[in-house]
């Protein structure tokens, strides 16, 4: 909607509607509201009542209008007049500004919006992303001087009298969105006191850092959630304990965690002195120094480093050698540490990680944030502290992965939770919508229950964050996962046989050498896009993989189904699947269900004479649902030679034996009959489809879904359709069962 000419096409459609209002004799509305999922704006019908006398075709559907009108689109593209504000939905939002603006319009009053202390990092935000063109061209500083500039000095930051697409300063001329910026001022107040412009140039020092972080990909933690961690804090240590505790934030960046608070005795650390230099008006009170957390030699020789180059001020070695009560509080970088190449071996990225590999701890250690949890963990032991908190932002996989088990045998050993939330990610800046982020607090008190972690699930609702549920972060330390429950059920054969593999698509085999296990039928490949079935080798060589084999059909069916019928959101991204209860009742027909699901929802293909390693290969599609006659009736019947000699000569695939044995529920049989259907429908296109793509090698008697997928959506597109519904019906049955067997928590 910021896009003049997309917002013009549903202006178009409102238009339409209004003229709906006059032809019916009605009051027509005097204010208009456009919104969706991602934006939404206000604007007054006076804009658009113009437009009502434009000799178009008023009968055809507002739905429509604006593909049957590409001149009134044009018109209303390049209309001066209609700059609307343009809100965007997201963690900011907040629905009570646009009644507000509705009601303005309504009354014809024109209020702005004040630029304040708190609200003004996610102004700049709007104005960078939305006002200002190639906004991350312009460096950090004189960004934010330009910003400052348009919101408090209007005699020097205008627009060009000739360029109505630029935006004079004293900085040069600034390419703008032209609508964008006339919504923006005339939204936005531009008249402040001289105090509240000194604030602004205090508040200057952080938009530019903030801004230089997120260009390296560091985030910073909004206010609100600053805010409601001090909350929490005083709920577990008392409203004194900004008084009672010494605090230490040893990656404090410019201080977003303390600069809006004042403490007794604050330590303030991290690893870049320009950001100290920043920040230096914050915090006043505290002691602030450049050390690097990972690397650098706490009170002497430790053993962590083994050196005595001691960077700690005196105060805070003290408070450690002293036992004080502390608070370590932080928003550690939630990036992977990576690792060079050293002489064949590999390099850690820090001291911290160097130890943690040394003992074993695994792929966690080369978590940064897990880095500074383990360093803390370290300095807790070294000093004997008996009364240690911890209050750290982080991704809560440290207390559900499988990766952290060893790391959580020792920081669970040192340190017990007390309270905890989640949020989605989303809410810091430039941060995947589909992960969640933790606020934890922990005490230095061994964990007795070290499985299970309720947080309370928060969002920002009318400008606050409020709770609006729970969430058990659980781990399955002391629980069988489901890879271990299918390798219990399954062949174990050493992965020594070399097969034809793919990269991206079924079809595409690849040079590329993977060792796989002898006489599969079926691999699961676990990527970051989820799981692939295949009958056909998948995945690069250290990628992990599971074999189906004849006799674990039905687990494997399980495992495919499961892995991708788990909800998958920011509140349970992290959820392990573990063994299920086979005694339910309902999971044979679960398990039935998941081999139809596993059919039709993967990559099985059947492929004939394919080169690969010099060697030509067949590779036969043992989940073909259909009987071997059946499809040979069908070829003789539409004179396919190819199809009938390839099944003439072969034996009926495994799934479809298999299927004469079981008993489908009702749902999984529409599935498995459409599909039948679909394959008996559309065989007279074969030879057809053939000689356009041929690389589908559609004439294989037992093509798997890929291939008949493909056919179908060229000659058969409604009853593609109509098996998708179908398809859907059956995920969404079976969907509930992944919680009631047991599979997640």
């Amino acid at each position: 909607m910021s896009n003049n000419v997309s917002r013009a096409k549903v202006l178009v459609q409102v238009i339409y509607y209004i003229k709906k209002f006059e032809q019916n004799g009605m009051i027509l509305p005097n204010v208009c509201m456009v919104g969706d999922k991602d934006e939404c704006f206000v604007i007054h019908t006076n804009e658009l009542i113009k437009y009502l006398d434009e000799k178009v075709d008023w009968s055809i559907s507002p739905s429509n209008a604006a593909t049957s009108n590409p001149d009134l689109v044009l018109k209303v593209s390049q209309d001066a007049n209609i700059n609307p504000f343009i809100f965007e939905i997201n963690e900011n939002f907040n629905f009570k500004s646009v009644v507000d603006k509705i009601k303005d319009l309504a009354d014809d009053v024109q209020r702005y919006v004040h630029v304040t202390e708190h609200n003004i990092s996610n102004i700049f935000d709007y104005f960078t992303s939305r006002v200002i063109k190639n906004s991350k061209k312009i460096s950090p500083n004189d960004i934010v001087a330009i910003f400052i500039g348009v919101i408090t000095d209007g005699d020097n930051y205008y627009v060009h009298p000739k360029k109505p697409n630029y935006i004079c300063t004293p900085f040069g001329e600034i390419q703008i969105e032209a609508s964008q910026f006339k919504g923006f001022i005339s939204h936005f107040n531009r008249t402040y006191t001289p105090q509240e412009k000194m604030k602004f140039a205090e508040i200057s020092d952080r938009l530019i850092e903030d801004t230089n972080r997120r260009n390296k990909g560091e985030f910073y933690t909004p206010t609100l959630f600053v805010d409601y961690a001090h909350k929490m804090i005083s709920e577990a240590l008392g409203d004194n304990w900004k008084d009672e505790y010494v605090v230490w934030d040893n990656c404090c960046g410019t201080k977003n965690l303390t600069r809006d608070y004042r403490f007794k005795e604050l330590y303030c650390s991290t690893l870049e002195n320009a950001e100290l230099e920043i920040s230096k008006k914050y915090n006043p009170e505290a002691t602030s120094f450049q050390f690097d957390f990972l690397n650098d030699t706490i009170a002497g020789k430790d053993s962590l480093s083994g050196v005595y180059d001691d960077k700690l001020p005196k105060g805070l070695k003290d408070a450690l050698l002293k036992n004080k009560p502390i608070v370590f509080f932080l928003n550690p970088p939630y990036v992977t540490s990576s690792v060079t190449n050293n002489g064949g071996k590999d390099k850690p990225k820090s001291l911290v990680n160097d130890k943690m590999v040394k003992i074993n701890i695994g792929l966690a250690s080369r978590e940064i944030f897990a880095q500074f949890l383990f360093r803390i963990l370290m300095i807790k032991q070294r000093f004997n502290l008996t009364n240690c908190y911890i209050a750290l932002f982080c991704k809560p996989k440290f207390i559900t992965g499988l990766s952290f088990k060893k790391f959580r045998d020792y920081f669970l050993a040192d340190f017990k939770y007390n309270s905890g939330i989640l949020f989605q990610a989303s809410n810091f800046a430039d941060v995947s919508e589909a992960w969640g982020i933790t606020f934890n607090i922990w005490k230095s008190e061994k964990t007795s229950d070290r499985n299970s972690f309720i947080h309370n699930l928060i969002e920002e609702r009318n400008g606050s964050l409020e709770v609006f549920g729970k969430k058990n972060l659980y781990n399955i330390d002391n629980l069988i996962q489901i890879r271990e429950w299918f390798d219990s059920k399954n062949l174990k054969i050493k992965r020594d046989f070399d097969f034809p593999n793919y990269r991206s698509r079924a079809l595409d085999i690849t040079e590329d050498t993977v060792k796989v296990e002898k006489d599969f039928i079926g691999q699961l490949a676990f990527t970051i896009s989820g799981v692939t079935l295949s009958n056909v080798a998948f995945g690069h060589v250290g990628s992990p993989k599971a074999y189906i084999h004849y006799k674990s059909l039905f687990e494997g069916c399980v495992y495919n189904a499961v892995n991708w019928l788990k909800p998958i959101n920011w509140i349970n991204d992290k959820d392990e699947l573990i063994t299920p209860n086979e005694l339910h009742p309902k999971y044979q027909e679960f398990v039935n269900d998941s081999l139809i699901f596993s059919i039709f929802g993967s990559g099985l293909v059947s492929l004939r004479q394919i080169k690969y390693h010099d060697k030509l290969w067949d590779i036969k599609n043992e989940f073909f649902w259909m009987s071997k006659s059946e499809i040979e009736s069908l070829a003789n019947k539409y004179n396919n030679d190819d199809c009938y000699n390839d099944a003439h000569t072969s034996s009926e695939r495994f799934v479809y034996e298999k299927l004469q044995t079981i008993t489908l529920s009702a749902e999984a049989q529409a599935v498995l009959d459409k599909a039948s259907d679909i394959v008996r429908n559309t065989f007279k296109y074969r030879e057809l489809f053939n000689r356009e793509h041929p690389e589908y090698q559609i004439n294989n008697w037992d093509c798997g879904w890929y291939q008949v997928k493909a056919l179908c959506k060229e000659y058969a597109k409604s009853d593609y359709e109509e098996f998708v519904k179908l398809y859907k019906k059956l995920a969404d049955k079976m969907r509930p069962m992944v919680y009631t067997l047991g599979f997640l928590k």
